[in-house]
């Protein structure tokens, strides 16, 4: 009985000892994962795991982990699930309210936000990648709001936007002003909306190789503005010559498409009543095309 005895209790320390090894192995695999997330994240797999809730018998909380881990993690939401997180707690109140939050950022008609708000927020966003703006009566200052203050943007979408209540055309002003200096911008749409003048088109072209989309209405002067001060073109002057010889009866606005591939080949359309494909190589030959009743 007594062998019997000791041989159950041996035997469930054994199994009580595979199983806390187990446990063990699965911590230790657990840590290393979490490790991995760290270091790509780009912070440091020590300071994390010192401050790791797994370390100690406390319960998990979430003012344990580096707000530089949160913060990464934030950055892949979503606007409206970023404006909804102010209001999860106070400790995410205050994290909201850091600037780095804020890459991404949409302005739309409906809901309808007040203009003044909508100024603050940009100015407390100096990070800014990405800016849509929809449906907006107000969008030049919006426009120049961002030239003063969001210098790190790369990508600017403007929809059917009017630049006041009262002015149907954009500012080009202000347009001027993102492109000197926003000196990250590489991508610029703007559709149904419009604007005077070349000077924005002589600097869209002087941005060179950095320029990976652009979806712009242009009239015909205002798109050989831009192949003519394009420095990824070679042999600008010939190729305007191309232009002209096909459009030179077009004078209304048409949009102008322009896409860089990670090869640097360009592909350019100009979809007016005079169709106009052109094509750049790396090396900034081109292949010029144009529809077949003008040419």
């Amino acid at each position: 009985m007594g062998q019997w005895r000791k041989r159950r209790i041996d035997v469930q320390q054994n199994g009580n000892t595979r199983r806390m090894d187990k446990v063990a192995i699965n911590e230790e695999e657990n840590v290393g994962k979490r490790a991995k997330v760290i270091r790509h994240c780009g912070f440091s797999s020590s300071s994390f795991l010192s401050s790791s809730p797994y370390n100690n018998n406390k319960p998990a909380n979430i003012e344990s982990i580096p707000v530089e881990l949160i913060l990464q993690i934030l950055s892949y939401l979503s606007q409206k699930d970023l404006s909804n997180m102010s209001r999860v707690s106070k400790y995410f109140e205050g994290i909201m309210q850091d600037p780095i939050v804020w890459r991404t950022y949409e302005v739309a008609n409906i809901p309808y936000e007040n203009i003044s708000k909508i100024i603050e927020k940009l100015r407390n966003m100096p990070f800014l990648k990405k800016l849509t703006i929809n449906y907006r009566e107000d969008s030049d200052k919006i426009l120049r709001q961002i030239s003063l203050t969001n210098k790190n943007l790369e990508k600017l979408y403007v929809y059917f936007c009017k630049g006041s209540p009262s002015k149907l055309h954009l500012h080009s002003r202000y347009l001027n002003r993102i492109l000197e200096k926003c000196r990250r911008l590489n991508t610029i749409k703007i559709l149904g909306s419009s604007f005077y003048g070349r000077k924005f088109y002589k600097l869209l072209g002087d941005i060179g190789l950095r320029l990976k989309s652009a979806s712009l209405p242009a009239t015909h002067s205002q798109f050989t503005t831009f192949i003519k001060h394009a420095r990824q073109i070679c042999d600008n002057d010939r190729l305007n010559d191309c232009v002209n010889a096909h459009v030179f009866l077009w004078q209304k606005r048409a949009q102008l498409y322009y896409y860089r591939k990670a090869t640097r080949r360009i592909k350019m359309l100009y979809l007016s009543e005079n169709p106009i494909s052109i094509n750049i190589t790396e090396d900034g030959k081109w292949i010029y095309t144009a529809s077949e009743k003008y040419s």
